[in-house]
């Protein structure tokens, strides 16, 4: 689903007319004119601001409270389980009388013999006599039945299948690993893998994540991690990387590295020579270029990045940047500092695919930055986005998806993250 923005600059038209621009990460996130942040517009809701509430139900009353039914009449004493006769009471003897066991006994798992029994008890409160035999008999029922056992405590017992299942993932996880590390130790590659690890460099992880999460939308398999590294760590079974050229094969993108400075900046071209002088720090003031006097202040994204590597091989051609540039996170961060209200001091080294909403430079006399002039590296600071294994035989996960990411289905990933599509547009 599209999400839209506003600008609320004063000064913009888009902000006096209120046009709504489409809000996506990245360049997105500013105003294509002034280079504001933008505003964004709620989602519509489901239904319009203007239907009638919905009244609400009425009060529902409490249920009355219930009414305690008559006490029942006493019902007669059940026999005791151990017996189907009624507890009685023996008729008192001379001989010593013996009361009743205090606890009944559960009944034996057999039948009991068919023994003479008292009748149960009438409604009436009258009590019915046993003969001495009787009670006898009945006390001799009671002695032979079976005593209940002992309560048991309960022991906390570890279940052993629980136990041993344990055991074993944990020895096939440890199995695993050991042949996961043998089969990378070479730079053969060809034992499979379940996921393949996919590496970029700081410029190209973005669009090496959302090319691997078009992969595992089409083939059901999961999206494998992106990491970044450079091309000096450990070996890959997919990289994306960036170059001045190599193996056409192997191009999926195009890229530049543009000096952007704030929108209401009157600069427009600068010669490769002022440039090299405000990196290396020897011009420092934005009088010497044609703006009012005020302090210059050059940022680049993190030492490592594609755009450093770039400008250090071609522009400043292995001399080191004065003390005073600024390293910002990435080139988004470069980029919202440039362009924002209070970016007129700044100038920038960045990516062409993230310059937006910065203004872009001409260098020196040579063509502007384009996408045709990229493309074709007419620009002279372009280099190519490549994808391929640092495997002579990658695994099978990692040779379809690199497949899959030179594939010309790949290329409308390619353009909506910023870059120049391997065909020049």
């Amino acid at each position: 689903m599209l999400e839209f923005g506003v600008c609320r600059n004063a000064a913009c038209p888009k902000a006096a007319t209120s046009e709504p621009i489409e809000l996506y990460p990245g360049p997105g996130e500013y105003c294509p004119d002034c280079g504001e942040r933008l505003d964004p517009l709620p989602a519509p809701s489901a239904a319009t601001s203007t239907a009638p509430a919905p009244s609400a139900p009425p009060p529902v009353p409490p249920p009355p409270a219930a009414v305690a039914p008559p006490p029942a009449a006493p019902a007669a004493p059940r026999p005791a389980a151990a017996v189907p006769a009624a507890p009685v009471v023996p008729p008192p003897a001379p001989a010593a009388p013996l009361p009743p066991p205090a606890a009944a006994a559960p009944p034996p798992p057999a039948p009991v013999p068919a023994a003479p029994v008292a009748p149960p008890r009438a409604a009436s409160t009258s009590r019915v006599a046993f003969s001495q035999d009787d009670f006898e008999k009945f006390r001799a029922q009671v002695d032979e039945a079976p005593a209940a056992p002992p309560p048991t405590r309960a022991v906390f017992r570890p279940p052993i299948v629980a136990i041993a299942a344990a055991v074993v993932v944990v020895l096939l996880v440890v199995v695993v690993a050991v042949f996961g590390l043998r089969s990378r130790s070479g730079k053969s590659g060809s034992a499979a893998v379940a996921a393949a690890q996919l590496c970029g460099s700081p410029g190209t992880a973005e669009l090496a994540s959302a090319i691997a999460q078009a992969y595992a939308k089409k083939t059901g398999k999961p999206a494998p991690t992106v990491t970044t590294s450079d091309s000096n760590a450990s070996p890959c079974d997919v990289r994306f990387w960036t170059a001045g050229g190599g193996d056409a094969r192997a191009i999926i993108a195009h890229d530049a590295v543009v000096a952007i400075v704030n929108p209401q900046n009157p600069v427009s071209r600068l010669s490769p020579t002022q440039l090299r002088g405000i990196l290396t720090g020897k011009i420092t003031d934005w009088s010497s270029l044609g703006d009012t006097p005020k302090p210059i202040i050059a940022m680049l994204p993190e030492s490592g990045s594609d755009e450093v590597r770039v400008v250090q091989q071609t522009l400043l051609r292995g001399v080191k940047n004065a003390s005073t540039v600024v390293h910002a996170p990435s080139t988004a961060a470069v980029v919202r500092a440039v362009a924002g209200a209070s970016g007129r001091r700044f100038i920038g080294l960045v990516s062409f695919s993230g310059a937006v909403p910065g203004k872009v430079l001409a260098i020196g006399a040579s063509t502007p930055p384009s996408v045709l002039s990229i493309a074709d590296h007419r620009y002279p600071y372009s280099y190519d986005v490549m994808v391929g294994s640092d495997f002579r035989t990658p695994p099978a996960d990692a040779a379809a998806l690199i497949a899959f990411a030179r594939s010309d289905e790949v290329q409308a990933i390619v353009t909506h993250a910023g870059f120049i599509g391997r065909h020049g547009f």
